[in-house]
């Protein structure tokens, strides 16, 4: 499963589980870039990753291409990935790292407070708020 939502301003939600499908990854494009050409300012992206295993390195070259594409238009961006996964953590870091732009960070579980922190700077009240639904949502779920 993957789905992007803005339900608030230019707060930009992310759901994604596995498995993560290359047809998923075209069809999230396509979600993304009609989200994104909504909006003359760029977004703040909230993401829920720990659901998510390892990608194959096709769907993860789509991520990268994204990523890529879709710098100009972020101002920032946060993914909760799971403690526990050594192995997804790596990925999602090499991921990061081949997306080219410093604003993207990586927050895992434990430090939550953390990732709140950081998009916090960048959203309003109702953004902030709007996350942190979000969030509650995904914490409830995978608990």
């Amino acid at each position: 499963m993957l789905r992007f939502e803005n339900h608030v301003g230019r707060l930009l939600e992310l759901r994604a589980d596995s498995p993560l499908t290359v047809e998923q990854m075209h069809q999230g494009v396509k979600d993304i870039t009609a989200i994104l050409s909504m909006h003359t300012r760029p977004m703040v992206c909230c993401a829920d990753f720990r659901k998510l295993g390892i990608m194959s390195k096709e769907v993860t070259e789509i991520i990268v291409a994204t990523m890529r594409s879709d710098n100009p238009k972020i101002e920032r961006s946060a993914y909760l990935i799971p403690s526990a996964s050594a192995t997804a953590g790596l990925q999602w870091e090499r991921l990061v790292r081949e997306g080219l732009n410093p604003v993207r960070r990586l927050y895992r579980d434990d430090d939550y407070a953390g990732l709140l922190a950081y998009l916090d700077e960048a959203l309003d009240a109702a953004e902030r708020t709007r996350m942190r639904s979000f969030y509650d949502e995904n914490m409830r779920v995978s608990a």
